[in-house]
């Protein structure tokens, strides 16, 4: 086998590994949601444990901001519609 053979070879079992465990982590998200009620509760799951694992847990800043029920306040007053001339 020549050492461009094995560097293919190499190259195509590293993708089939890498395509399995993206199969094991979809599934793996699939029974987690399914388990928790759905894709709404499984995110905020997701974020709620990011949030308490990770490097610099104890180091991360969460800035909230606040909402007109869809905008942040600041972009607000940027959705205002202007005014039709006659």
């Amino acid at each position: 086998m020549s050492a461009t053979e094995h560097a293919a070879g190499h190259e195509r079992q590293l993708h089939e590994a890498e395509v399995t465990r993206a199969k094991g982590a979809a599934e793996a998200n699939k029974i987690m949601q399914e388990g928790l009620g759905g894709p709404e509760n499984f995110l905020r799951w997701k974020y709620i444990s990011m949030l308490d694992e990770g490097k610099g847990a104890a180091q991360r800043e969460i800035i909230y901001v606040p909402m007109n029920g869809v905008l942040p306040i600041t972009e607000a007053s940027r959705a205002t519609v202007a005014p039709q001339s006659k």
